[in-house]
């Protein structure tokens, strides 16, 4: 490995080994261990360009975390998930990309203890990253699920977070924001040591034998040595739906000191606690003939709320869609957005450009076509077009994915997201865009090759990742990874790294 950006660009090698174990405890139950794990062959993440005030979301894709993970996954809502398994051994850079910190060892055992009872109980320990400014950390996800009626259930999960080996005089040295919480003290901020996260969550599902009438509902609670003021969440969502249509009615809840460190809480540190309601609906008509499957208006409503009654965010959309005989499917749809700001902010560059101001309100108004082709062909396409009002300017955006299935041997797929953003004047406007093709090749039944190039104008970064696999025996096999980071003005390397894995699966 290589960093040419770093005051010491030397070339760096090392070795370093690890194992993975998995018993069968029963026929249904897994105990799976690891030490020193390496997740170099495991795809980057796909790029995205974000113009919200919120973080993204991006997909798990290392296997050890996915194995047996709805349990704990699923647990609260999407607008508040006490759990996420990419805040262990993943920490976020200045360029908002996703940095690895090492993992010392970790144990999940998860299965089913009969019909009726599921079981997921996960421990992790990670190695102190100094220069991510991280303590080392371990975290420990336990959830018990009952099973009862036809398809329903009641959930309770736990999630601990520990920062070890912190001291009050660590500030400078674990410099990371969680390891250090700033508390107002009078007119003045102190960082004041956060030693541990907890969070307790009870989650119930409850779906009707002829899958017509469905509800979730979550509530949850943090634990923290700092503001419990207000540490609950929760949400109750129901569903109606059968051939005719369907219709969906919920709303959150997420307190000003609900902090799931180890969780995903997308509207932490924008607003100041939030209260959400939403519904939507969609009618379903079948024509007799011609080639349209399926067809429909949809209308959807979304408002949020902070504690003291302050609406922030009004969505208001219509649509109307059409899915056809042969998979594919058409959307078009209009939206009206109100946001009230709660933080300053500028979707463009907060550093290089004038911020719109705490308070400030803007409405919009946004017009979306959406396209995906036939599925079933070796050449197919998803588009989404959309163009209207955003903040006090306009954005066209178009963004897809062109794939073309080689068959046996491979796939190859372009992947694009266009943002033609113009703001009032010294608020910035820019042609952002994101371009990302990628081969994916079975030359045999036992050698894989994929190669992935992005371009991301927005952090001016072109990202290369190519990945050789021969697996030469059931599930053991040879890994060959290089990555390396780019300059697009002349394509001068920022970083490199070229990775040799060797797998050896041992049945005992």
């Amino acid at each position: 490995a290589q960093d040419l950006e770093a005051p010491s660009s030397a070339l760096e090698t090392g070795l370093a080994a690890g194992f993975d174990a998995k018993i069968g405890v029963t026929p249904s139950l897994n105990l799976d261990l690891t030490v020193n794990p390496d997740f170099s062959q495991v795809e980057v993440d796909q790029q995205v360009i974000n113009l919200t005030r919120f973080e993204i979301q991006l997909p798990e894709r290392r296997q050890f975390f996915l194995e047996n993970s709805d349990l704990l996954d699923q647990a609260g809502f999407p607008s508040a998930r006490p759990f996420f398994s990419r805040r262990i051994g993943l920490v976020q850079d200045s360029l908002g990309l996703y940095q690895p910190v090492p993992i010392l060892y970790g144990a999940r055992l998860s299965g089913s203890l009969n019909p009726k009872w599921r079981v997921n109980v996960l421990n992790m320990q990670t190695r102190e990253a100094e220069a991510q400014g991280l303590p080392a950390q371990n975290f420990t996800a336990a959830a018990l699920q009952r099973n009862f009626g036809a398809q329903s259930s009641l959930a309770l999960s736990l999630v601990n977070k520990q920062n070890l080996g912190v001291t009050e005089a660590d500030t400078a040295r674990f410099f990371h924001p969680s390891v250090f919480q700033e508390i107002g003290q009078g007119d003045s901020l102190i960082r004041q040591l956060n030693p541990y996260n907890r969070v307790l969550t009870a989650d119930l599902e409850l779906l009707s034998q002829d899958n017509r009438w469905y509800h979730s509902s979550f509530i949850s609670r943090s634990f923290a040595n700092y503001a419990d003021a207000s540490p609950w969440s929760g949400s109750a969502f129901f569903r109606y739906q059968d051939r005719r249509g369907q219709v969906f009615l919920g709303g959150n809840l997420v307190g000003e000191d609900y902090f799931a460190e180890a969780g995903f809480v997308p509207s932490q540190g924008v607003y100041p606690g939030q209260i959400s309601v939403f519904t939507n609906g969609q009618l379903k008509f079948y024509p007799a003939n011609g080639p349209i499957a399926l067809m429909g208006p949809e209308a959807e409503v979304r408002q949020i709320y902070t504690p003291n009654g302050t609406l922030t965010d009004r969505d208001y959309g219509i649509g109307y869609f059409f899915n056809f005989l042969n998979t594919a499917r058409l959307r078009v749809s209009y939206n009206y957005t109100f946001q009230q700001l709660t933080r300053r902010f500028n979707p463009i560059s907060s550093s290089r450009f004038t911020v719109f101001e705490t308070g400030e309100r803007f409405a919009w108004h946004s017009f979306l076509l959406g396209y995906q082709s036939n599925s079933r062909r070796l050449l197919n396409v998803s588009l989404d077009a959309r163009y209207g009002g955003f903040y006090n300017g306009t954005n066209l955006n178009l963004s897809g994915r062109l794939n073309y299935r080689y068959q046996p041997y491979g796939n190859i797929s372009l992947q694009f997201d266009y943002n033609d953003v113009k703001l009032a004047e010294g608020y910035g406007e820019g042609r952002l865009f994101l371009i990302g093709p990628r081969l994916d090749l079975t030359l045999t039944d036992a050698i894989f090759v994929t190669a992935y190039f992005q371009y991301n104008s927005r952090i001016n970064n072109v990202n290369l990742n190519a990945r050789f696999q021969w697996r030469y025996r059931p599930a053991s096999d040879l890994f060959v990874v290089y990555t390396e980071n780019y300059l697009p003005q002349d394509f001068s390397s920022k970083n490199r790294a070229l990775v040799f894995k060797l797998v050896y699966w041992l049945n005992v």
